[in-house]
C-alpha cells in the first residue's frame, strides 16, 4: 500500500482552488470620482454621458 492519502490531497486541492478564485482588488482610475459618478447615475445620466463627464474631468 502506498502512502497516498486521498482525503488530504482533496483538502489541499480545495484550498488551492479557493485561493485561486479569491478576488484581487485593484484600484480603478475612476475610484476617486465614485461619488460624482454615482450622483450622475442617480440623476438619470447615461453611461455615455458619464464617460463624457469623466473625460472632461480627466483632461484637466
Amino acid at each position: 500500500m502506498t502512502g497516498f492519502n486521498a482525503i488530504a490531497a482533496v483538502e489541499r486541492l480545495k484550498k488551492e482552488t479557493k485561493e485561486l478564485r479569491k478576488k484581487r482588488y485593484r484600484r480603478s482610475r475612476l475610484d476617486r470620482y465614485k461619488a460624482e459618478l454615482i450622483a450622475l447615475k442617480q440623476e438619470g445620466a447615461s453611461n455615455a454621458e458619464c464617460q463624457r463627464c469623466y473625460a472632461k474631468i480627466a483632461s484637466k
